[in-house]
């Protein structure tokens, strides 16, 4: 990864982050009423689960493989999966899901290699 590659993950990194966090803030501001605050509820509900994807995106994005894309890509999808499921199964616990996430993720590993 060169230089430039790097800056440019990190500059689209940070403004994915920022943009997680402000979009749902600004949102509340321009509504006042009872839906306009479950949706803000419902959006901030979700800045967990879209942090770890997106920690998760930038941290792997050098692990892709060009020889065997599907094969690196495999570990990443699959504790993705398992934080899916662990927040499905522990009714949105965030914890139970990155706990299933990480131990998807090493299963895969272990694997595959």
């Amino acid at each position: 990864m060169s230089t430039t590659d790097f800056i440019l993950v990190a500059v689209l990194g940070g403004l994915g982050t920022l943009l997680i966090r402000y979009v749902p803030l600004r949102l509340h501001g321009q509504r006042r009423s009872g839906q306009g605050r479950r949706v803000l509820h419902q959006m901030l509900a979700a800045i967990g689960p879209a942090a770890i994807v997106s920690l998760l995106t930038v941290s792997l994005i050098a692990e892709v493989s060009p020889d065997s894309p599907i094969r690196s890509l495999l570990p990443g999808l699959s504790g993705l999966l398992g934080v899916w499921l662990g927040r499905k199964l522990f009714k949105n616990n965030i914890a139970a899901g990155t706990i299933m996430g990480v131990l998807a993720y090493a299963a895969c590993t272990a694997v595959i290699g």
